[in-house]
């Protein structure tokens, strides 16, 4: 039996999966069952799986099966559906709230990422807060040869921050949580673009990242609009993430 019913819609940036709930749609609690692990796990749920719950106010909580990439990227993206949308009126500012923390975004910002100052220790970037090494390997970085990459990620030894593995002109990204990552990172395109001087950025996904002056542009697509049906019927009624 139909329990509850929650609407979504999802997008991608650059690949990125961003998928987004007002919070109204999560009114209500049906016993046995947490929403937001939900909204992560169907359909057929993907570790790369954002979610942005939120509410009229722009006051919002953020939620992912991994680390969280591109924050700002996320957020801005985030901002554009609203707008497209129209359920939010065009500003010269827009002010968003997660907690205690406290994001604002002009207008003529949205759709850019900032390139960011990179400093460099024993081989260490550091970038936005965030550690970045970067390493050459001898072997196709494609998807078609992932299986080696996979493996190459496997033998890896734990880090923080981001790991950048770079041959000829691709390049890919392995979070901490030793998870492979597609689409681009802003952190990294800044490493590539201020200390190895590449402007033409192509990512695992083939995402072909242009850097222009101190920014590159980023769009964000309408992948669907969503209905989620919790039926406590349904053997796999909370959900599964494919791995």
């Amino acid at each position: 039996m139909i329990r509850k019913v929650i609407n979504s819609h999802d997008i991608h940036i650059n690949g990125q999966l961003l998928r987004i709930v007002h919070q109204d749609e999560l009114q209500g609690i049906v016993e046995g069952y947490d929403n937001v692990d939900l909204l992560l796990n169907e359909p057929r749920g993907s570790k790369y799986v954002n979610l942005i719950i939120h509410d009229s106010e722009l006051n919002v909580e953020m939620h992912s099966g991994s680390v969280i990439d591109n924050k700002d990227m996320l957020l801005k993206g985030f901002l554009c559906s609203l707008l497209e949308r129209g359920s939010i009126s065009r500003a010269e500012a827009y002010h968003i709230h997660e907690g205690d923390a406290r994001y604002t975004y002009s207008h003529e910002d949205l759709g850019h990422e900032v390139i960011h100052e990179v400093t460099e220790d024993a081989c260490i970037h550091h970038v936005n807060g965030k550690r970045v090494a970067v390493e050459a390997v001898d072997f196709e970085l494609s998807i078609e040869n992932i299986a080696a990459v996979k493996e190459y990620v496997k033998a890896v030894e734990d880090f923080s921050g981001y790991k950048v593995l770079v041959h000829k002109d691709m390049h890919a990204v392995i979070n901490e949580e030793k998870v492979i990552i597609a689409y681009p990172v802003s952190e990294v395109v800044s490493v590539l673009n201020r200390h190895f001087g590449k402007r033409e950025i192509r990512t695992l996904n083939s995402s072909l990242i242009k850097v222009q002056g101190d920014r590159f542009r980023f769009r964000h697509f309408l992948i669907s609009n969503s209905q989620f049906y919790i039926d406590d019927s349904d053997i796999y009624s909370k959900g599964f993430v494919i791995r």
